[in-house]
C-alpha cells in the first residue's frame, strides 16, 4: 500500500461504497447500479465487461470462459454493448474531470 496515494484509497473506497453489492453495506437498494444502468447483481459468473479499448471483452483473472451479456447481443447474434447511461457518462466525464485538476495541483497523485 505504501506507493498508492491517500486520493488512491479515497477513490477505491468510493467506488467501492457506491457500487459494490448491497449486501457488504453500500450501494443502498442499488440506488449506484440504477444511477449507471445497472439491473443488479444477476451477470453469472463468467460474463465479463466490454471494452471499447479492445474492441472485445476483457477476461476476468479465474473466468477465463466469459462470454457477451444477453442483452448485448443484436437478434442477428452480431456484438452491440449498451452504451452508458446518461449519469454513467456524466460520473465518468466527472471523475477525469476531478482527476486532470487533482493531477495539476498535487503532480503524481493520480498516478
Amino acid at each position: 500500500m505504501r506507493d498508492r496515494t491517500f486520493l488512491d484509497i479515497a477513490i477505491q473506497h468510493t467506488l467501492e461504497g457506491c457500487f459494490a453489492p448491497p449486501e457488504y453495506g453500500g450501494n443502498r437498494q442499488g440506488g449506484g447500479w440504477r444511477m449507471i444502468g445497472i439491473e443488479g447483481d444477476s451477470q453469472p459468473l463468467g460474463y465479463s465487461l466490454f471494452s471499447q479499448e479492445l474492441g472485445g471483452y476483457r477476461e476476468r483473472d479465474g473466468h477465463p470462459m466469459s462470454t457477451p451479456n444477453p442483452d448485448e447481443r443484436g437478434p442477428d447474434g452480431e456484438l452491440r454493448p449498451r452504451p452508458l447511461s446518461t449519469d454513467g457518462r456524466a460520473i465518468q466525464a466527472n471523475i477525469a474531470q476531478l482527476t486532470g485538476f487533482l493531477e495539476q495541483v498535487v503532480p503524481g497523485a493520480c498516478l
